[in-house]
C-alpha cells in the first residue's frame, strides 16, 4: 500500500516538476562536468549550466550550499536530461524511505517493529515533503538505519563506511562521527573519516583545489551563521526563537546570542546526559538516536522536510515500548511527534496568519522537543537505576571487639 501511495506522489511531483533541490545537485554536476568552480558563478551563470529545466529564475536557490565533492558523486546523473534524472532520484528516494523503515526495524528489533516504523513512515508528512523537494535526505536515513545495524551485528568498519557515506551526503552526522569517538568505537569513526578524506582526496583533481578554498571561505554566508533564519519551514531552535522578532523587536546580534546560547546549552545538555566517555555499547543505540534529535535542533536550519531523521529516535522508542508493556505509555510522544510534525507539514501557510507568529508555525519544534525530552529522561533513569544496582564495596575498615 505504501509503495502505491509513495508512486502516486512521485509521478505527482515530476509531473509538476516540483524537485528544485534535485536540480541544485544536479547542476552541480554539470559544472564539474564542465570544469567550473560553482561558488564563483553568478546567479545568471548558475542557471546558464542547464540544470533547471521549466524552473523560473526567480525560484532558482542561490548560492550554492553543497562541498566540492558533492558535485562529484552527482555526475553520473548528469548523463541524462535533467527531469529523468529527477524521476530516477524521486523513485530512489522512495524506495530509501522504507529500506530504512525495515533497516531500523532489524536495528532495534520488537515484535511487529517493522509494522509500527512502515506505519509512521506512511503518517510522516515530512518524508513527503523531501520526495517533492528533491533532497538528499531519505538517503542520510537510509545510512543512519545501516550504520546502527551494521554496528549491531558487529560489523564495525561497515557501520563507519555507512556513517561516512551519510556524512559525505549531508555534513551534520559528522556530529555521531564525534560520538563513535567518545564512546570508544574507533573503528566505526576511523572506517568514516578515511572514506569521507578518500572522496576529498579523489575529487579534488576533478574539482581543483580553487572549489574547495572557495568553499571554505563562504562557509560563513553558506551556513546563514551570521542571521536569522525565522521562514516557517525552519524548525530548529533558531528558526522557533528567531520568529520571536515579528513581536518582540529587538537587535537580531542579540537573538543570534540568544539562539547560540539555547543551542549551545542543549549540546552541554546532550554530553552530559552521554556521560560519561567511554566503552558503554549497551548505551550506544538510545544515544545515537538522542544525538539525532539534538542535531535537529541545534543546527542553524532544520528545515521541515529532514525531519523524517527522526525515525531514528522514534525506533529507538518504539522498541522499547514494544517490548516491555511498563512503557506501553510511549505511545504518546510517538504520537505526539508525528502529528505535530504532520500539523507544521500541512497547515504552515495557514498558521502565519496565528499570532503569536511563532507559536503557531514551530508545532514541529515541539515535536522534537518532546521526543529529546522522552529519550533524555529515558536513558537518565537507566543510569540512574543502573548506579543503584552497583553494589557498595564492604568497608574494609578493622570492627570493634
Amino acid at each position: 500500500m505504501l509503495v502505491l501511495v509513495y508512486a502516486g506522489w512521485i509521478s505527482y511531483v515530476i509531473t509538476r516538476n516540483k524537485p528544485v533541490d534535485f536540480y541544485v545537485y544536479y547542476s552541480g554536476g554539470l559544472a564539474v562536468r564542465q570544469g567550473k568552480n560553482l561558488f564563483d558563478l553568478t546567479l545568471d551563470e548558475w542557471i546558464d549550466l542547464g540544470g533547471f529545466p521549466g524552473i523560473a529564475d526567480e525560484d532558482v536557490p542561490y548560492p550554492h550550499r553543497y562541498p566540492p565533492f558533492y558535485h562529484v558523486l552527482m555526475v553520473p546523473l548528469t548523463l541524462v536530461p535533467p527531469r529523468t534524472a529527477a524521476l530516477l532520484w524521486a523513485a530512489a528516494s522512495g524506495l530509501a524511505m522504507l529500506a530504512s523503515a525495515l533497516v531500523l526495524a532489524r536495528a532495534f528489533p520488537a515484535p511487529h517493529s517493522d509494522l509500527a516504523l512502515l506505519a509512521m513512515l506512511g503518517l510522516s508528512v515530512p518524508v513527503l515533503a523531501a520526495i517533492h523537494a528533491g533532497q538528499v535526505t531519505p538517503f542520510v536515513l537510509l545510512c543512519l538505519a545501516l550504520s546502527l545495524l551494521a554496528w549491531k551485528k558487529d560489523r564495525p568498519v561497515w557501520a563507519g563506511l555507512a556513517l561516512g557515506a551519510g556524512t559525505l551526503l549531508k555534513v551534520i552526522p559528522i556530529a555521531l562521527v564525534a560520538y563513535m569517538v567518545w564512546r570508544k568505537q574507533l573503528r566505526v569513526a576511523g572506517a568514516a573519516l578515511l572514506l569521507i578524506a578518500f572522496v576529498v582526496l579523489v575529487s579534488l583533481p576533478l574539482v581543483g583545489a580553487d572549489d574547495y578554498t572557495s568553499f571554505l571561505r563562504q562557509s560563513s554566508a553558506l551556513t546563514r551563521a551570521d542571521r536569522l533564519t525565522i521562514n516557517p519551514p525552519n524548525q530548529s531552535l533558531g528558526g522557533f526563537i528567531g520568529r520571536f522578532s515579528y513581536f518582540l523587536p529587538a537587535e537580531t546580534s542579540t537573538y543570534l546570542w540568544v539562539i547560540r546560547a539555547v543551542s549551545a546549552s542543549f549540546v552541554a545538555l546532550t554530553i552530559l546526559i552521554c556521560w560519561p566517555p567511554g566503552d558503554f555499547s549497551d548505551r550506544i543505540p538510545m544515544e545515537f538516536g538522542l544525538i539525532v534529535a539534538t542535531l535537529q535542533l541545534v543546527t542553524p536550519f532544520a528545515w521541515h522536510h529532514q525531519l523524517h531523521l527522526l525515525l531514528v529516535p522514534l525506533a529507538a522508542l518504539s522498541q522499547r515500548m514494544l517490548t516491555d508493556r511498563r512503557s506501553i505509555h510511549l505511545i504518546l510522544p510517538i504520537l505526539a511527534v508525528t502529528i505535530l510534525t504532520d500539523i507544521h507539514g500541512l497547515f504552515w501557510h495557514q498558521l502565519q496568519a496565528w499570532r503569536p507568529y511563532s507559536i503557531f508555525v514551530s508545532t514541529a519544534t515541539y515535536g522534537t522537543l518532546i521526543i529529546w525530552g522522552t529519550l533524555a529522561i529515558l536513558i537518565v533513569a537507566r543510569q540512574t537505576r543502573f548506579r543503584a544496582s552497583v553494589p557498595v564495596p564492604a568497608s574494609t575498615a578493622p570492627q570493634e571487639e
